[in-house]
């Protein structure tokens, strides 16, 4: 495995929702995303959906 690439979608409608803070603390402290970082390039985002 050499890349994995990732949406989440993050059902809300709250306007005050910070992303990129989401993002971060995603990346910081889960665990799998973590193992798989040490073997390959992670690349994603997060995209808010408001229905």
């Amino acid at each position: 495995m050499d890349e994995i690439d990732y949406e989440l979608k993050i059902y809300s409608q709250d306007r005050k929702l910070n992303i990129n803070l989401l993002k971060k603390n995603i990346e910081k402290y889960e665990t799998m995303l973590n193992t798989f970082k040490s073997i390959c390039v992670i690349h994603g985002g997060i995209k808010t959906v408001s229905d």
